[in-house]
């Protein structure tokens, strides 16, 4: 405890001394913000159309590193609390999906939620933090899947649940500590020739944290991430049966400011695009994909990379 609090209190000298945002200290290092523990951003790819009725189970694991921290200009921070920087952030996610033979409105529905283990690690000149355990369990109450020739659309609500270990006094943790309603709406075309263009549109509302300590004063208040647009996208290719190459990313990019007690923390917004190759086999009752994004165009948040290996299996 000794050892957070001494670390919080350089961070604050740092903030004074090289007059870096508030929303920047809270939002990358706090409960939100800059890299979500939780938030599934890229972890989809080609042909993610709702599956027919039937019990499903995928498996995420990712690694997501990055050497950079980039300000609300998109330059480099290279001192103060961000000098030396490195974040590292590996996880697994478990996610059962059951599709049922029933339709409404016209389409399928089923249900699903995302349970992941996290191990996130942050350091630079001044600290050196990390945490590791249950992140906050994504639920997919219902979603809806419709079906045509060409195109497949799919509706889904998903809320991301405080269920990750959480502790104002620390630098570094894997949960945020409040609640995240997510609508998605996902678009699939599948193309003539072997091609196909996927693309997720998601829009977070994120609920208040009422534990957390003000970086400014070291006094308890709330803190509220701002609402926040992303998307993910693939184009892939059939290069001969069940194997598909192709390019795959995100975006995201925050719509409000962030808040402590109450207030707006200008700029306090960050972005990033990212692209990348992927590799998907399908094979028997297992689909294996792999792929990599590049982090690019980024503002007020790490720039990094980020691999992904997901596993899904029909039973």
């Amino acid at each position: 405890m000794v050892k957070k609090i001494i670390e919080l209190i350089i961070l604050i000298i740092m903030f004074h001394l090289f007059l870096i945002p508030a929303g920047l200290l809270a939002s990358s290092l706090g409960p939100s913000g800059g890299l979500t523990v939780s938030g599934k951003y890229g972890a989809d790819d080609f042909l993610a159309i709702g599956p027919p009725p039937g019990l499903y189970l995928i498996n995420y694991s990712f690694f997501y590193s990055a050497n950079k921290f980039k300000d609300y200009n998109g330059d480099e921070i290279k001192n103060g609390p961000f000098e030396n920087f490195k974040m590292r952030v590996a996880g697994n996610i478990i996610r059962p999906i059951y599709v049922s033979k029933k339709k409404i409105f016209g389409s399928f529905w089923g249900m699903d939620m995302g349970i992941p283990l996290i191990d996130k690690h942050i350091e630079s000149r001044y600290f050196d933090d990390g945490d590791s355990g249950l992140g906050d369990i994504i639920l997919c109450p219902l979603w809806l899947a419709w079906h045509t020739e060409v195109f497949h659309f799919l509706l889904s609500f998903d809320v991301v649940t405080p269920t990750g270990r959480y502790d104002k006094n620390d630098l570094v943790n894997i949960g945020n500590n409040h609640w995240t309603f997510e609508p998605l709406f996902s678009v699939t075309a599948v193309l003539p020739g072997g091609f196909d263009l996927n693309v997720n549109l998601l829009y977070d509302i994120n609920w208040k944290n009422n534990d957390f300590i003000d970086p400014r004063t070291m006094k308890e208040t709330t803190y509220k991430a701002g609402q926040a647009f992303h998307a993910d996208y693939a184009f892939g290719y059939e290069i001969m049966r069940n194997q598909r190459i192709g390019v795959v990313g995100y975006y995201w990019k925050d719509i409000t400011d962030d808040k402590i007690g109450g207030q707006e923390i200008s700029d306090s917004r960050g972005q990033v695009f990212s692209f990348g190759p992927a590799y998907s086999l399908n094979w028997n009752k297992v689909i294996i994909s792999l792929k990599t994004q590049f982090e690019t165009a980024v503002k007020n948040r790490p720039q990094g990379t980020m691999s992904w290996l997901r596993i899904l299996y029909t039973f």
